[in-house]
Formats: structure tokens, sequence, C-alpha cells
């Protein structure tokens, strides 16, 4: 099945899409909401592949080993996967949702501000991250059989640092392990990114722990001096600096760095992997003493101070856009995450625009049929019944709130089921009342002679007596010695069926009565 493009506002299985955060070479990750019962909602980031990767069996394959290498993983430094799912063609899994930005961005906004990163919590970074590698380096299948996972990743991309302070280590799409039944041998293309890989790993050789070691050791030198030990002009130098060149100390490029920081960083850094500290928990370990012997704390909450100083624009910028994102979806106010509530969606022709700037950070404006595709795309759809996120990478995403239909829904609901309540109500009264009839009147209404029934049709003899319809009548017999008489009594009428009205009784007369041939009918 060839996977369809991805827009806001779809679902994949129980997830609901909000707005792409991130694409690579390979994937391209969302912001998402998990939706339950009794309006549950919960943030998540789902990761998919690329449309034009999805029928490739070999990244297929790579993508879904990463997702059961990482589900065995459960560790406060490395990403939890939390589900794996195919919707429509389109492979996915669901992670833990990160509040935070990766090292590769911290780094940037930096340098371009012109700040320098503590030596203290750059070394935090890498410790925080060298425990989430040991941890999947030492991670075992159910026999208590080692994985042999490496990362062979580690890079300022796949190191998050949150806005408290927490660090995560994320991305195992190309880690090598046992999972998939195979280890990695010679003759296989590069997997990783040249200007962090280990000889050994940029030689096409056999990898195993320490070759993290080595880029971790890497991460360490650029961000404790600012540069990087083996970039060159291009992809085959900076490769052939890995493969040949020792890079220069530390402290050639920080006059006042610390002996033992430079000392653990150059023993990283050996082309000989003999050389390297033997495993993750050592690296932790040595960077550990090295900063104790600092004045100042550093621990998880000088890094969100730090972090939170340094990235406010693209912490504003990105729950902006998720906010509004939010409301153009017609989500309620409530949620079940820590993630920024938004309050009551704008009014038709109410604008609202968010503090920062960022990709996908707009205002509200008319209503757009472009929906957001992993590749920008800017295609009109008939078919959409949401508004869209309109995204480009040179422009502002647009977005129109929408009443969610479900109000509606449930407000024709209940009428229906007040009218209903309402007739049921009105049948059931009107049937009690011939139940509730005087039982006097009852007793006379039994004592009635049958009624007599219509003629089929009209007499033959005009002067004959005729029953009307509806009402009872018995007159004497005719005889033809004597003319009809007209009985003493009234004729009976027929009642309706209910209660009938109270009657009063007729006052009796002195004057006596005359003789008459009519019958008693009990009046």
């Amino acid at each position: 099945m060839v996977a369809t493009r991805l827009h806001s506002g779809e679902h994949l299985g129980r997830y609901e899409l909000l707005t792409p955060i991130a694409q690579g070479g390979m994937g391209a990750v969302w912001a998402a909401r998990q939706v339950g019962q009794h309006g549950f909602r919960k943030t998540v980031a789902i990761k998919t592949l690329l449309p034009g990767l999805s029928e490739d069996a070999t990244f297929e394959k790579m993508f879904l080993t990463e997702a059961r290498v990482v589900m065995r993983l459960h560790h406060p430094n490395v990403v939890q996967v939390l589900d794996l799912g195919e919707e429509q063609g389109v492979l996915f899994q669901v992670m833990e949702w990160i509040d935070g930005e990766s090292v590769s961005t911290l780094l940037k906004v930096t340098e371009r501000d012109g700040v320098r990163i503590p030596i203290r919590l750059a070394a935090f970074i890498c410790i925080q991250a060298a425990l989430g590698l040991h941890a999947a380096h030492e991670a075992t299948d159910d026999d208590d059989q080692p994985f042999g996972i490496v990362h062979r990743d580690v890079s300022p991309q796949n190191v998050m640092v949150t806005y408290d302070g927490h660090v995560k280590v994320v991305d195992f799409g190309v880690a090598k392990s046992s999972v998939d039944g195979a280890a990695t041998g010679t003759g296989e293309f590069l997997k990783g990114k040249v200007p962090y890989m280990a000889p050994e790993q940029a030689s096409g050789e056999r990898i195993d722990r320490r070759t993290d070691v080595f880029s971790l050791g890497t991460l360490l030198y650029r961000l404790t001096t600012g540069t990087h030990p083996f970039l060159g002009d291009n992809q085959i130098v900076t490769l052939n600096n890995v493969l040949a060149c020792r890079p220069a100390p530390p402290k050639e490029r920080v006059a006042d760095f610390p002996d033992a920081l430079e000392a653990i960083i150059l023993r990283c850094l050996q082309k000989d992997r003999d050389l390297r500290f033997s495993d993750m928990a050592e690296v932790a370990a040595a960077l550990e003493t090295a900063i104790a012997t600092t004045d100042a704390p550093v621990g998880e909450r000088e890094l969100a101070t730090f972090v939170r100083t340094q990235l406010s624009e693209h912490r504003v910028a990105r729950r902006a856009a998720m906010r509004q994102a939010g409301r153009a979806l017609g989500w309620a106010s409530s949620t079940s995450d820590s993630l920024p509530r938004f309050s009551d969606a704008p009014a038709s022709g109410e604008t609202m625009t968010p503090s920062g700037t960022g990709p996908g950070i707009g205002s509200f404006t008319p209503p757009s049929n472009a929906p957001v595709t992993l590749r920008y795309s800017a295609t009109p759809s008939a078919s959409n019944v949401r508004p869209w996120l309109s995204s480009s990478p040179d422009s502002k995403t647009q977005l129109t709130y929408v009443h969610p239909p479900s109000h509606t829904r449930r407000r024709t609901a209940f009428i229906a089921v007040a009218l209903v309540a309402i007739a049921s109500a009105g049948v059931a009264a009107f049937l009690s009342m011939g139940r509730n009839e005087d039982p006097a009147r009852q007793t006379a209404r039994a004592s009635e002679p049958p009624r007599a029934a219509p003629p089929s049709e009209p007499s033959a003899n005009p002067g004959a007596p005729q029953a009307s319809i509806g009402t009872t009548e018995t007159t004497a017999p005719a005889s033809a010695s004597s003319p009809p008489t007209e009985p003493s009594s009234p004729p009976v009428t027929k009642r309706p069926i209910g209660p009938a009205p109270i009657r009063p009784k007729p006052t009796p007369t002195t004057t006596p009565a005359e003789p008459s041939t009519a019958p008693d009918l009990g009046f």
C-alpha cells in the first residue's frame, strides 16, 4: 500500500496530528494528541517515514528495528517509544513528548548571540547523555542476552535538553543491534553523521559501545570549546581528519580550560578504541569527578534556567503554534497533560498573533484549503472537512477556527430525547383519563340499552323515524288507530370517552306528567 501524505487534523489510529515540528533525511516528527474517553487528551510526538521512503524495504526495516530497540529501553535519559502502528500504509512510532530543543539548536542560538555555554553545564549535559547511552548498551532481551545496541549517531541533533533541565537521547534510527537478527558487517554503507563518526565506523570496521564513546567525546569538545575537532571544508576532508588527524588539545582553543576535563576529552578521542574509556559509565563517573571541583552548583535547575533564558523565543513560538493548531482543530480548553491550556477559541473574524517567530508560526486568517504535508505541499483539496494548516519554509501558517461539530450533535440528540419524553407523557395522561371516570357515571353507562346502528342506506319511507349517527333513541311502536306520540324524555346523547361532566340533578315538578306509552329510560 502506498503511503499517503499527512495533514494536520488527520488521525493515525487514536492519535490526532497537530503540527509538524521536525524533518530529517528519513522521517518527520509531528506534535500530536492521544485521544481517549471522557475528554482525555495527551500530547505525544509521532515519527513517520517520509513518503518517498515508505516503499523502500531497507528503510522500513530500519524504522521497525528502531521501534523494537527503544521499546526495550526504560531510562530517564532515553526517549520513550509508547506505540508502533500502521494506518493507511503509514508506519508510525508514538514517542513521549519532549518539551525542549536539541543541543544543535542551543549551539546555534548561543553562537548567534555571542553567549558561551558554561563548561560545567556542557559537562552535565554529556553526563546525562552518557547515562542514557549506557542503559542502551546494557539492554538485554527476555533471556538476559545483550542486544548489543550501538547508537552510532551521537550528535547535537540527537541529544535534547528540556526546559525543565532534563537531557534525552533520541533517534535510534541507525542504531546497530541484534534485534533485527543480524549485526552490522563490513561493506555496509555508512550510517551516521561524518563529523561525529569514530574511525572504525568511518572505515566500515566492526563497531561496539566504544564507538559511541568517541562520538560523545566529539560532542563534548564541541560544547566546551565552541569549535569542532575534525570539521573540514567538505565531507571528504572531514572524513580524512577523523581517520588520520589528531585533534588540537582544548587548551589551545580555550586558555583556561580545566586540565581534568581536557584529559577526559582526549581519552575519548583516541583512534585506538582500546585506549578509550571502556563504557559510558566510566565516562559519566570521570566527568562527575571533574566538575565536582568547581564552586558553582550544577544540575537540572541550573540547566533549566540557562535553557529557558537562551531559548525563550523558541519556547514561546512552539507553544503558540500548538495552541493555534489546537483551536483550529476545535479542541477543548482542558487537557490532561502539561501542555499549556488554551482558552476559548476566538470568535469569527477575531485574529491572534503569537509572540516570537519560528517555522509554522502565523496568525488566524481567512480559510485556506492548502494542507500541511511532509513536503510542504500547497495543493488544495476539495475533500477537506477541517481547516488545514498551510505552511511552507518561507511562509507563515494560516489557521481558521471552526466550532466543533460534536456540540451540534449533542444538542440535536438532547432535543430528540426531550420530544419523545413529552409525547410519551401526553399519551399516558390521555389514557389515564378513561380509567379515572366517576364510578356512578360508569354504572349509568353500563345500564344503557344497546345503541342503534346507523342505516347502511336512506330509508324508503320518508315518514319512518330515523336514527341519528352518534345518538341513541327509542320510540314506541306505531299503530294504525293512534298517531305516534313523542317521548316524554329527551333523547339520550352518546357521551365521549373520558370523565363525564357533572350535571345538576333535575328539580322535581309538581305538575303531573301526561300519560305516555314510551318506556322508562331510567332518568
